[in-house]
């Protein structure tokens, strides 16, 4: 589909739009001491990791499984797709693989290929905290040259996680410009769509690293322009909805858990619609059940001393 209406099926553009959003909401104008970067820390790794290995756990089962009784995926699915569960998980590409961080390759994610997020995210929890104590402490200027230097490190998720993070220290001085001149809000909506769309715009060809690269960054400013107009309108009863805030507060587990079930059911499923709702629904439940044991386990891991120490006083 070559118009601007793909956004809505292209995963490629909802990665960017999440990745900004991510920094956005891990940004805090508050200045943290060191006992409270490291209890920040912790609580997103037991926030994160608890799902993550559950989904490896039942990756490597169904991949072993499916390989040893002869269950074979679709022969249409892409290319991508088909290199996964193609042949046995052993012990050493399982323990690879549950590390997270550090791993190497080939196929450092071959039973969960959406784990590729945790090692932008891990990132993120030790660069982002510094990134906003320097911001707070200092001018601007010095948050644009920490987001340039990551950008020319080629770490564009990165920089696009940044990016996020430095928007919500400034979006209050873009809100006072656009109520003085309210036509602004039409002009960023259109902008906003164009770079976030820019490959159907501008034809760019992302076989080649550089460009791919440079589309993203351009993708994630088009993304901060469509969020500085949803921001400013946040009063829109949609952004809101109970729907979309609960959404929001599963949709780590609904990523990491959804490629299981696209992967398990397909030898099992072939119409394309019963396909498509069936592993919705299995995804959400499913992203609903980690959900409530990750806050489970967070709360009794924050709860400990040595934890709650850290945290500081209420």
């Amino acid at each position: 589909m070559n118009n601007p209406l793909r956004l809505l099926l292209d995963g490629h553009a909802a990665v960017i739009f999440f990745f900004v959003l991510s920094g956005y909401f891990y940004y805090t104008d508050k200045c943290i001491t060191l006992k409270q970067y490291i209890y920040i820390i912790i609580k997103r790794v037991i926030r994160l990791i608890p799902s993550y290995w559950v989904s490896i756990i039942i990756g490597a089962l169904l991949c072993n499984y499916y390989l040893k009784y002869g269950i074979s995926q679709d022969n249409n699915v892409s290319h991508w797709f088909a290199s996964f569960w193609n042949e046995p998980v052993t012990w050493s590409r399982f323990l690879n693989e549950a590390k997270v961080v550090f791993r190497h390759a080939p196929s450092n994610e071959f039973i969960n290929p959406n784990s590729w997020y945790l090692n932008v995210d891990f990132k993120m929890m030790v660069i982002i905290p510094v990134v906003v104590f320097l911001s707070n402490k200092t001018y601007w200027w010095l948050s644009g040259i920490i987001i340039i230097s990551v950008m020319t490190t080629t770490q564009c998720w990165v920089a696009i996680f940044l990016m996020g993070a430095i928007f919500h220290r400034y979006q209050e001085r873009l809100f006072i410009i656009i109520g003085k001149h309210r036509w602004l809000l039409g002009v960023l909506s259109v902008v906003g769509v164009i770079l976030w769309d820019v490959q159907t715009w501008f034809g760019i060809n992302t076989n080649i690293a550089s460009n791919m690269y440079r589309m993203e960054i351009i993708q994630a400013v088009g993304v901060i322009l469509l969020l500085t107009v949803l921001l400013f309108l946040s009063d829109l009863p949609i952004l809101t909805s109970r729907v979309l805030l609960f959404m929001g507060r599963i949709s780590y587990e609904f990523y990491i858990i959804h490629f299981l079930f696209l992967a398990g059911l397909m030898p099992f499923i072939s119409n394309t619609w019963m396909y498509i709702v069936v592993c919705f629904i299995g995804s959400l439940l499913s992203a609903v059940l980690l959900h409530n044991g990750s806050e489970w386990v967070t709360f009794k891991v924050l709860n400990m001393n040595i934890v709650a120490w850290l945290k500081g006083p209420k």
